[in-house]
C-alpha cells in the first residue's frame, strides 16, 4: 500500500485533572501487568525470607535496647543497628523489588484476583494527590497539545502557557517503528513506546466516537505500514519561543 495515499490526521487537546488520573492509573496498570510473575518456589521462598527478615529485625531491635540499657560495648550496639537496617532492606526488596518482577504483595494481588481493585485504589489516591496539588497551585493543566499523524511517524507539539514571558513550544518527532502498540479504551487512545513511555490522547479531544476510532485506525495503519528501522528513531526539537496566544 502506498503510505502517501493515507490522509494526514491531526488532533488538538489539553489534559484535565481527570485525564491525568486516567493516565496515571493506566501507567500503573501497564507497569503491574508488565512485571514477571513469581514461580511457586519463588513465592514460598519470599514468604520464608519475609518471616526471617521480620523476626530477625524484631530480635535485633530487642537486642539493641538491651545493649543500650546494659551499656554493652559499642560494637554490640552498632551490630544490632546494622542488622535492623539490613532487615528493613530485605522487607522492602521482598515487597517491592528493584528488578522488573513481582514483589510478594504484587503477586498476592494477582493470586487473589484483585488487579482491577488495586488499579482503582491507585486511581483514587492519584485523584486526591492531583486535587491537593491543583488547589495549592503546584500543578497547572494548561499545556496545549497537537498530535499529527504522518506516514513516517507522528509529531507532538506542546505549547506551554506563558507564566513569565513568551509561550514556549516543544516539538517531538517519533518514528512509527518506535511505537509498540496502539491501544484504545473507554477513556484514552495510547501509543505505547515501551520503556520510552506512552503518549495518551483523551477521548474527549474528539467530537464523537467515530472520529476517535478513525484516528485510532489511522495510527494503527500507519504503524502497520512503517518501514523497517531502529526501534527508537526519535528526534526531539529544542524548545523555541513562539508568540503567545
Amino acid at each position: 500500500m502506498d503510505k502517501t495515499a493515507i490522509p494526514c490526521f491531526e488532533v488538538q487537546f489539553e489534559y484535565s485533572r481527570y485525564d491525568w488520573v486516567q493516565i496515571t492509573a493506566q501507567n500503573y496498570k501497564n507497569w503491574l501487568h508488565g512485571l514477571r510473575p513469581l514461580s511457586q518456589t519463588e513465592f514460598w521462598l519470599l514468604w520464608l525470607l519475609l518471616a526471617v527478615a521480620v523476626f530477625g529485625g524484631l530480635g535485633s531491635l530487642v537486642f539493641l535496647g538491651i545493649a543500650i540499657w546494659l551499656a554493652l560495648a559499642w560494637y554490640f550496639v552498632v551490630g544490632a543497628a546494622v542488622l535492623i537496617v539490613f532487615s528493613i532492606g530485605m522487607v522492602k526488596e521482598i515487597i517491592r523489588p528493584q528488578r522488573p518482577m513481582r514483589g510478594l504483595m504484587d503477586e498476592m494481588i494477582f493470586r487473589m484476583g484483585i488487579e482491577e481493585q488495586a488499579v482503582e485504589r491507585y486511581k483514587q489516591r492519584a485523584d486526591r494527590l492531583f486535587a491537593r496539588q491543583e488547589a495549592k497551585g503546584e500543578v497547572v493543566f494548561g499545556q496545549r497539545y497537537t498530535l499529527q499523524l504522518e506516514p513516517e511517524g507522528y509529531v507532538l507539539t506542546v505549547d506551554y502557557p506563558a507564566a513569565a514571558g513568551p509561550t514556549t513550544r516543544s516539538q517531538t518527532h517519533t518514528a512509527w517503528s518506535a511505537v509498540h502498540v496502539v491501544h484504545i479504551d473507554d477513556h484514552m487512545l495510547s501509543l505505547q513506546l515501551g520503556e520510552a513511555g506512552n503518549l495518551f490522547v483523551p477521548r474527549s479531544a474528539f467530537p464523537d466516537d467515530e472520529a476517535f476510532h478513525d484516528f485510532a485506525r489511522a495510527a494503527q495503519e500507519y504503524r502497520s505500514h512503517a518501514s523497517a528501522g531502529p526501534k527508537a528513531d526519535t528526534a526531539i526539537q529544542a524548545l523555541t519561543h513562539v508568540k503567545a496566544f
